[in-house]
């Protein structure tokens, strides 16, 4: 009889832990990381990295790479290309210091030049690790699809999207509302500030619908 109970109760479990697992399918199924990817409406976008060979940049190739899922999410299918392209990523030495970024053009999107192509800078220098270059690769990225600025709820400037504020990874800088988990007089709290993000919010969403309509 004891064991009868058990195999009772074990098969109620079950059933409890299979019934939660479908819904909870069906839940992120409808509910689950927001996208707008549809290669159908918005077809591929290409990019194509230059000066970026040799194993010296190897993990900026390999980061740049891991970031096409994510940006698939903002509409088109992103591909890494060698040939012609919607955009080219350029390995731009501007500056020798990381305290020179600031006021320098090292992260910057330039619209078509006289030969037609867009284009990227990044100096790597202005890069400081993974987060802060992917980051900074999607975010021009969003610009060359004429994404404008998501800002943060705190600044004060003339181009901020009107869709709306908060964290996304077209906010302006890589500064962000959240603060870095330190002591409030760490000096390199002051130095860095809030830390960026590279995946892509509600906001980045709403920013390429609003520029690029997401509706046949």
């Amino acid at each position: 009889m004891e064991q009868k109970t058990k195999n009772i109760i074990h098969a109620v479990v079950w059933s409890c832990l299979a019934i939660i697992l479908i819904v909870g399918g069906i839940i992120y199924a409808k509910f689950g990381t927001p996208t707008n990817h549809n290669e159908s409406l918005h077809g591929v976008y290409k990019i194509r990295l230059d000066g970026w060979d040799g194993s010296s940049n190897e993990q900026y190739r390999r980061w740049a790479n891991e970031t096409l899922p994510e940006l698939n999410r903002l509409g088109p299918t992103f591909q890494i290309v060698s040939g012609d392209a919607n955009v080219a990523v350029t390995r731009a030495e501007v500056v020798e210091r990381y305290t020179e970024c600031a006021t320098a053009p090292a992260i910057i999107y330039i619209p078509r030049t006289r030969s037609g192509q867009n284009r990227i800078l990044i100096d790597p220098v202005c890069t400081n690790g993974e987060l802060e270059f992917k980051t900074a690769f999607m975010h021009e990225i969003g610009h060359s699809l004429g994404m404008g600025h998501i800002c943060r709820i705190s600044d004060n400037r003339n181009d901020c999207s009107p869709i709306g504020r908060g964290q996304a990874v077209m906010n302006p800088s890589l500064l962000y509302e959240q603060q870095v988990n330190m002591d409030q007089d760490s000096e390199l709290e002051r130095t860095i500030g809030p830390q960026p993000t590279w995946q892509l919010q509600s906001l980045d969403l709403k920013e390429f619908c609003r520029v690029r309509s997401c509706r046949r």
